[in-house]
């Protein structure tokens, strides 16, 4: 059980990198289109 609890904060502070100095936007999952890979309204905005 804390070997999840760590990674789940290994996954935060990696998305939290990525956001705020990596140049990336966070998507909405339900927006992702799994089959082509790409989330098409951000694609398009």
């Amino acid at each position: 059980m804390v070997n999840n609890i760590k990674e789940i904060a290994f996954e935060e502070a990696i998305e939290r990198h990525l956001l705020n100095k990596g140049g990336h936007i966070k998507g909405d999952r339900n927006q992702f289109d799994s089959v082509r890979g790409i989330d098409s309204k951000a694609l398009y905005s």
